[in-house]
């Protein structure tokens, strides 16, 4: 068995390589409400409203038929905990609504950490 070892890997013209069979996330981002912490294909999120983030993707995902999770943290040290809703999905952005199920389990809360995945083809 051959080991191969590489810190960079590109195509043949320097870009990023294309993964063929690969299940890796196409789209990541954790935030605190609207305001981006770190991601990966995010190119903007909005805050549309209490507890309701748009984010659109730098680069579009094939349909609306993707694979999406997410999660969060309550809006201080990590004492709640949210449940999130899809509100809208499209091939260029997915909105999420957070909804606080400890205290009052129908309203939308403000979260501290949010985090979303999104899994499926480009376009």
């Amino acid at each position: 068995m051959s080991t191969l070892k590489a810190d960079t890997i590109q195509n043949t013209s320097g870009g990023p390589v294309t993964l063929t069979n690969q299940s890796a996330a196409k789209v990541w981002a954790s935030s605190n409400q609207a305001s981006l912490i770190d991601s990966f294909n995010v190119a903007s999120t909005t805050d549309n409203q209490s507890a309701d983030t748009t984010y659109t993707y730098t680069n579009a995902m094939a349909n609306a038929g993707y694979a999406a999770g997410s999660g969060s943290i309550g809006p201080s040290s990590g004492t709640q905990a949210g449940t999130t809703s899809y509100r809208t999905v499209a091939a260029g952005s997915i909105r999420v609504v957070t909804f606080d199920e400890s205290k009052n389990a129908n309203g939308r809360f403000d979260t501290a950490y949010q985090a979303v995945t999104i899994s499926g083809d480009l376009a």
